[in-house]
């Protein structure tokens, strides 16, 4: 009788041991998950606030490894980090792309720094792949023309995404901000895609005239403002005309172009899309809301 009821006391007892230890560590996890997002939080302040280049250029890699460990957890393409404040999070209609795009200022405000990842669902195996994007934006001389990888990446922050078609390929068409430096702003209308597990940047989809580019680039008065929106659910893209000040001499009027009043449209046709100039922009759908600009110092 002594013994048996020695045998229940121990097996009590190694069940309360266990019970204590999964309360523990169920709190425990869930404690250092919510630190986690809170020190995130802190880390994107940091980045586009610290008081010096260095506090944000640390914070900026701290926040690239941890919140790329949070996009390799299980459920994370489902999980929609809308709480991040300037950090734009775009997904495709179709929900087999995601892209998360940043930027941060220098402390002087003059430059941009851009910083993101891509994460494609595979149709078949319901698998993630994810893509770390690398800003080489110093370092691409021909930026309409070259065909570019993850790893040299020409940053922006995109506020738009549209899948085509073109050849049985699937293409994603991407709307971004480009901040450049205190003079000009950029917007550019980019498109990715997979070759053979390859995430690519840059493919002949836009005509110009009688010119193919891979992506479309313009530059404006950083104090003037350019709208690029998709229309017509994808079929065009709607942008303003941006014109610069008449100059007998080859030099960059950039810091002095702006919105003329008047309107450019890419309609897509056969997969591509063909660029038709002075173009009535009314519309009976709403414009696409875009990224507002990133805070200064």
């Amino acid at each position: 009788m002594l013994c048996g009821l020695s045998f229940y006391k121990m097996n009590l007892h190694r069940l309360l041991v266990y019970l204590l230890f999964v309360i523990i560590n169920f709190f425990g996890t869930n404690l250092t998950l919510a630190q986690s997002d809170d020190s995130l939080h802190v880390l994107i302040l940091k980045m586009q606030r610290g008081e010096n280049d260095n506090i944000r250029a640390i914070a900026n890699s701290e926040f690239q490894r941890r919140f790329l460990d949070s996009l390799n957890a299980v459920g994370s393409y489902d999980k929609t980090f809308a709480d991040f404040k300037n950090v734009s999070v775009v997904k495709s209609e179709d929900n087999s792309f995601k892209v998360y795009t940043w930027t941060y200022p220098n402390y002087n405000g003059d430059k941009y720094y851009y910083s993101g990842y891509i994460q494609i669902k595979n149709e078949k195996t319901d698998s993630i792949l994810v893509f770390t994007l690398s800003d080489s934006t110093s370092v691409i001389m021909k930026p309409e023309s070259e065909k570019l990888k993850a790893d040299r990446w020409l940053g922006a922050v995109y506020y738009a995404v549209n899948k085509v078609k073109y050849k049985g390929e699937n293409f994603y068409v991407l709307l971004g901000w480009k901040g450049f430096n205190q003079q000009v702003t950029k917007k550019v209308i980019e498109v990715c895609y997979i070759d053979k597990g390859v995430l690519k940047f840059g493919f002949p989809l836009f005509k110009s005239g009688s010119v193919y580019r891979n992506r479309m680039l313009y530059s404006f008065a950083a104090q003037a403002t350019m709208s690029i929106r998709f229309d017509n659910n994808g079929k065009k893209i709607i942008l303003d005309h941006i014109s610069a000040p008449k100059s007998k001499q080859e030099i960059d009027l950039s810091s002095q172009s702006g919105p003329d009043g008047t309107y450019d449209s890419f309609n897509l046709k056969k997969g591509r899309y063909v660029l038709d100039k002075d173009v009535d922009a009314r519309s009976e759908t709403a414009p696409t809301k875009e990224l507002p600009v990133p805070p200064e110092k």
